[in-house]
């Protein structure tokens, strides 16, 4: 009986038992089961974030490609679509099933970053949502931003509503970026990694730009005499007798601008201001550079210093000893300037010669025909000057056919250093130098170079003259640089057909087209001269120093139909960066506002051991070497990341 009783309770046992694992084996199919359709459904999810981040960065991009041309119509709906994608991706993140994965440490990482990228696309878009509000300010012109010009005044009121959509843009720019920065650091799968680093490329421009466009919207007012009155003196530069900053200064207007209102007061020859009797005091170092030259007294060699703010204020002086007054900054402009603005002003009828001068036909008339044409000099000065006093005659009154386009016009301007600008007030001066208008010779610690022609012939012979640049450096473990530079000058000026005012009559300067050229090479302080040739002959080079530059200058002459090269190599102690990011080379390479756009090549050869990783755009690599050719119209800075495998 009781072995009975044990075998039924045995068995019973047993039973239950094996109900234990089927149950058990029922919750583990099932909990496997729901598994996959959770699974599922996160990764489903997260596909789904994938495609709006990526959708997210497409819209960001078209909407900035659009806005860069000042098609805000097209831009607006780009950037409400990206602020949807990033707003659709933040909250499938925030799903349970989502943060659930958070548990595991690399899924957490992942996670962490998808969610910060969200958080910076939905900042970014709703920067941009803030310029179009600030665009939507302004009249537009079949859908690009335009400015009202009316009666001889420009219209500031937008500028001053638009303020506080710029400022609102700037906040959420910052608030991007730190979103951004807490991206965490580690293993992100290709997917998300490529999306941080798509962004991470867009962002600083983006800074930039609306960094730029808050200092703008905050000075603009102020420029255009919404605070009272300004007056600016207005220097026409020649080409055809080159100097640092463009060419020889042969006119000069005073620019009047209040609340808006432009007017150009005074228009004439530079020669009806009278030079002082002795120097105005000078910065020390163009003084030590330029005083041989008269250049802190006398009109013509005023602009002998590459760097546009240090001249401008020379000028303001030279004016304000001669008239008592003080301006309140100084605009250049040259030929190639004038047919940028022509470009969206559009043609000039000068009635008294009957010539029509366009964006395509000015700098011919203005440094070549003129002086075949107009022999007399009194009627070929009255020609130029009739020139630029009707460009900035029509902008003045508004006459311009496309004044969206007009803007464009001045920034390519600007850019090239057709134009530049100066102000006394040291606000805008910093604005004008962050924008790249202030026409500076740039501070930097990089590598830096700036080749500058200037005529001391007196004759007309520039628009004929043509540079070929070679710059090539070796760089070293220990940091240092052997640089070599090939400066090749040719002179085409034709060997006849040309009046003797443009080929040189002056007894103290060239004849017959002869060029004499002063070359100022200006590179890193620092650098030790180690060898100098003209023509494959060992040569004599002067070396000074200005601003933070070391300078090597020597005369070339240069007859018609010859070249010659200037061939010259020295040490740079200190070129390459060693930081915790790891090594940086950095090259400046400022230009010069010619009429020829000089032909340039740079060569970098890095030390044996050492690889590049971040090659900056236009240069081709090919084993240790990268290289760079084209032409140089603008000043450019190229940024290379090595690493050191040994």
């Amino acid at each position: 009986m009781d072995h009975s009783n044990a075998s039924r309770a045995h068995k019973d046992k047993k039973d239950r038992d094996k109900k234990r694992r089927t149950r058990l084996a029922l919750l583990v199919l099932l909990f496997a089961l729901t598994a996959v359709v959770v699974g599922r459904s996160i990764v489903g999810d997260l596909l789904g974030v994938q495609k709006r981040l990526i959708k997210g960065q497409d819209n960001l991009q078209s909407a900035y490609a659009a806005a860069e041309k000042a098609e805000f119509d097209k831009s607006q709906p780009y950037f409400k679509q990206a602020q949807d994608s990033f707003i659709d991706a933040g909250r499938i993140m925030s799903k349970p099933g989502v943060t659930m994965l958070a548990i595991i440490p690399v899924a957490n990482s992942n996670l962490e970053a998808v969610r910060r990228l969200s958080e910076t696309g939905i900042e970014v878009s709703y920067a941009g949502e803030a310029l179009m509000q600030a665009s939507a300010k302004f009249s537009k012109k079949q859908g690009k931003f335009d400015i009202s010009i009316e009666n001889g005044r420009v219209d500031v009121e937008p500028f001053i509503d638009a303020k506080p959509d710029i400022d609102r843009a700037h906040l959420h720019v910052l608030q991007a970026m730190a979103a951004y920065n807490k991206i965490p650091e580690g293993y992100l799968i290709p997917q998300i990694e490529n999306a941080k680093n798509r962004l991470g490329k867009e962002l600083p421009a983006l800074k930039t730009l609306v960094s730029k466009a808050k200092v703008t919207f905050d000075v603009l007012p102020s420029v255009m005499g919404g605070e009272g009155r300004r007056r600016y003196f207005l220097a026409i530069q020649n080409n055809a007798e080159l100097r640092a900053t463009g060419g020889l200064i042969g006119n000069y207007g005073i620019l009047t601008v209040d609340n808006g209102a432009i007017k150009l007061d005074e228009f004439d020859e530079i020669l009806a201001i009278e030079s002082p009797g002795k120097p105005i005091e000078a910065p020390e170092d163009f003084a030590a550079r330029y005083s041989r030259f008269e250049g802190a007294r006398i009109w013509s060699n005023a602009n002998m210093s590459p760097d546009f703010p240090t001249v401008s204020r020379v000028m303001l002086k030279l004016f304000e000893s001669a008239r008592g007054e003080k301006l309140d900054g100084v605009i250049s402009v040259d030929p190639v300037g004038l047919s940028y603005l022509l470009d969206a002003i559009g043609p000039l009828t000068l009635a008294d010669v009957g010539v029509t001068i366009d964006a395509d036909n000015a700098v011919e008339w203005t440094l070549v025909k003129a002086y075949r044409d107009f022999p007399e000099r009194d009627t070929r000065k009255d020609f130029l000057a009739d020139i630029a006093q009707a460009v900035w005659g029509r902008i003045a009154t508004g006459q311009v056919a496309d004044k969206s386009k007009l803007i464009e016009q001045f920034g390519l301007a600007l850019s090239e250093k057709h134009m530049a600008v100066y102000s006394t007030n040291e606000k805008e001066q910093k604005l004008a130098e962050s924008l790249g208008y202030a026409g500076e010779l740039i501070p930097t610690t990089n590598d830096y170079l700036q080749v500058v022609i200037q005529n001391h012939g007196a004759n007309k012979v520039d628009v004929y003259m043509y540079e070929d640049i070679r710059h090539a450096i070796a760089l070293r473990p220990d940091g240092s640089g052997l640089a070599t530079l090939s400066i090749k000058i040719s002179n085409k000026t034709p060997a006849s057909g040309l009046p003797t005012y443009v080929t040189g009559e002056n007894p103290i300067g060239a004849k017959g087209g002869l060029s004499n050229t002063w070359l100022s090479v200006y590179v890193p302080r620092g650098a030790q001269l180690m060898s100098a040739k003209l023509s494959g002959e060992s040569s004599v080079i002067e070396i000074n120093r200005e601003k933070d530059k070391t300078v090597f200058s020597r005369y070339v002459i240069v007859p018609p139909g010859v070249s010659k090269t200037v061939e010259l190599s020295y040490e740079l102690p200190y070129v390459l960066v060693f930081d915790k990011s790891g090594i940086r080379y950095a090259f400046d390479w400022q230009a010069q506002p010619v009429i020829n756009k000089p032909t340039v090549t740079s060569s970098i050869t890095i030390p044996d051991g050492f690889a590049i990783n971040e090659l900056p755009d236009g240069f081709t690599r090919k084993g240790h070497n990268a290289t760079h050719s084209g032409t140089l119209a603008k000043d450019k800075s190229f940024n290379f990341r090595l690493v050191d495998n040994r």
